[in-house]
């Protein structure tokens, strides 16, 4: 899909296709059981895609925006659960 039909969701820029193919490759082993972040499942699965060394420092930066993302989204989950 080009555009989100609701408008809520921004289009996805082509120079982040590629984040995106990875983000959710790693998203099922990013948090343990606790909620906590597995920093190790970005590297594995960097080194899995074969990311080049030089990239690997904007990845991560990617992933830190996307994990703060879902962490402020369960905050606000939370709260409303209160």
């Amino acid at each position: 899909m080009d555009e989100c039909p609701t408008g809520e969701v921004p289009k996805l820029l082509p120079e982040n296709r590629r984040f995106w193919e990875i983000c959710r490759a790693t998203l099922a082993g990013l948090f343990d059981g606790f909620g906590g972040v597995n920093l190790g499942a970005i590297s594995y699965i960097m080194n899995l895609y074969g990311v080049p060394e030089g990239q690997r420092p904007i990845v991560h930066d990617k992933f830190l925006a996307v994990i703060k993302g879902i962490e402020e989204v369960r905050e606000q989950e939370r709260q409303r659960g209160q």
